[in-house]
């Protein structure tokens, strides 16, 4: 995937954070997705109380 980074002028530690950061907010939406999907399940299984 494209970081956005420019090797003339993006250092070695920037490139590693970009890269980091990149992981983190992947990994951040991976688990925001896992725990709607777990609350939809939750959901599905009890019905709607009213």
């Amino acid at each position: 995937e494209q970081l956005h980074w420019n090797p003339q002028t993006t250092s070695f530690e920037d490139l590693v954070r970009i890269m980091v950061e990149h992981d983190m907010a992947k990994v951040a939406v991976e688990r925001a997705n896992e725990h709607v999907e777990f609350n939809l399940e939750e959901f599905l299984e009890k019905g709607i109380d009213k």
